[in-house]
């Protein structure tokens, strides 16, 4: 059992100790990708594969370009991968594509270069994903009560 005093003194070899970040990624309800910087998919989580609709996982979608639309591959090449070259990170709207209906699925998506501490070449390429009628429905009731709000305030000139 390590000390969890351990945890104040080094809290990311703390919380790499004993799979803790495996776990975080399964249960994580948004799809959490990681891929080689050709594009090979190394690992999908649980929620990423329901969400392209892969029932294997990573037997179906083999490439992280298997499930990003067509209308955003372009997108892909001539944005997303010079920004996580350039300055490790992008985030954006990414419309994925279901594998087996085809349906294209709005995400609000944060990619990573995900690299050695001391290489200045990148290693992976992180992806987590959150589809858009996930967070519309988790926002739904805000959103409702302040239409309310300004339908009873005051306009002022």
């Amino acid at each position: 059992m390590s000390n969890p005093c351990n945890a104040l003194q080094n809290p990311l070899a703390y919380f790499l100790n004993g799979n803790l970040l495996a776990s975080l990624l399964e249960r994580d309800a948004d799809l959490v990708g990681i891929a080689s910087t050709n594009g090979d998919l190394v690992y999908l989580n649980e929620s990423g594969s329901l969400l392209i609709g892969s029932q294997s996982g990573l037997q179906e979608a083999t490439k992280m370009s298997s499930f990003i639309a067509l209308q955003d591959s372009a997108m892909v090449e001539s944005k997303i991968v010079p920004a996580l070259l350039g300055e490790g990170q992008w985030r954006g709207c990414l419309h994925l594509q279901h594998l087996l209906t085809g349906g294209i699925i709005p995400t609000d998506s944060i990619c990573l270069r995900v690299g050695q501490p001391n290489a200045d070449s990148p290693v992976q390429f992180a992806m987590v994903s959150r589809a858009m009628r996930k967070l519309e429905r988790e926002f739904a009731p805000t959103n409702a009560a302040s239409r309310r709000v300004r339908a009873y305030a005051p306009i002022r000139a």
